[in-house]
């Protein structure tokens, strides 16, 4: 069974806060108490943990940025709800890979503190 995990970027404190999973009253556990986070907040901007690694072993996140030497640009790992599944879409938005570990995937980032590794940016939707 893959290992439920989250974390949410927390704009004040400019890092991430990470966690354990949904209790069966549909309540975070272990949020860090002071993160200036609630509920609501931690609900709508999670991350889930895909159960993926890295070529580094670093866990892989929704909201990463991978890069895979076989192609040119980086890929930022989402969610697509039709296939239930996390998979890595280019910044053309159009093409997109499903992700699949392989021996030399890396982490070079995150959606959050490095927009720029992604052509123009953040797009509006991803804005926290």
């Amino acid at each position: 069974m893959r290992e439920l995990k989250f974390r949410v970027w927390n704009n004040k404190f400019r890092k991430f806060e990470y966690w354990g999973f949904l209790d069966k009253t549909d309540t975070f556990t272990g949020i860090p108490t002071g993160a200036g986070l609630t509920l609501t907040i931690c609900k709508e901007k999670s991350e889930q943990y895909t159960g993926l690694k890295d070529k580094n072993g670093r866990e892989i996140y929704k909201g990463d940025i991978l890069k895979d030497p076989k192609y040119d640009e980086p890929f930022v790992v989402e969610y697509h709800a039709p296939i239930a599944g996390y998979v890595g879409w280019g910044d053309d938005r159009i093409a997109g890979c499903y992700l699949i570990i392989e021996e030399d995937l890396e982490i070079i980032g995150n959606k959050h503190e490095n927009p720029e590794l992604i052509k123009g940016g953040q797009n509006e939707r991803d804005k926290v």
